[in-house]
């Protein structure tokens, strides 16, 4: 699995690890290699029905990384405000900024149009989705904006170098 919850060691040029050290760093290097973790987010204003959901993520230390890519079916529904929960918590001068998180988060109109949008901190454990509009500015994303939800639309996060309490 992709997730090395410890300290990386460190040691001087030349130095040889001994086993304690050499252990960690074949478990980190393990975790940054593995296949990535699945989770189970939460969701708040968002109905997966039969629509898929993938979300995975990888921890290396106070670092972490996450796909999560939400594909519509005919019963699925976007509210206003979409949000997933994260599979760890966020430090808190993140948490409490509201920052547009970097990464790439992807709004989808199945077959005529893709959308820049942002993942946005709610809280040390909450993101939502933006879009950005033509303006361009950040608007919320609702049922029907920034247009009307339906199967086969997705809502698609990479996000890359979180800092993790």
């Amino acid at each position: 699995m992709g997730v090395y919850t410890g300290t990386v060691p460190t040691f001087l040029a030349g130095e040889l690890p001994d086993a304690d050290k050499y252990t960690e760093i074949s478990n980190f290097m393990t975790a940054a290699t593995a296949a990535w973790t699945t989770w189970s987010p939460t969701l708040t204003n968002l109905t997966l029905g039969n629509g898929t959901l993938t979300a995975k993520y990888r921890q290396l230390g106070k670092t972490g990384d996450l796909r999560f890519d939400f594909v519509l079916g005919s019963t699925s529904a976007v509210g206003t405000n979409p949000q997933f929960s994260l599979p760890f918590t966020l430090i808190s001068d993140i948490a409490s900024s509201g920052f547009l998180l970097p990464g790439l988060a992807t709004l989808v109109d199945a077959g005529t149009e893709r959308r820049p949008g942002a993942a946005q901190v709610n809280s040390s454990t909450v993101i939502s989705f933006v879009q950005i509009n033509a303006t361009p500015a950040v608007a919320s994303v609702t049922a029907t904006a920034p247009w009307t939800w339906t199967t086969g639309d997705m809502l698609l996060c990479t996000l890359s170098g979180l800092e993790i309490a």
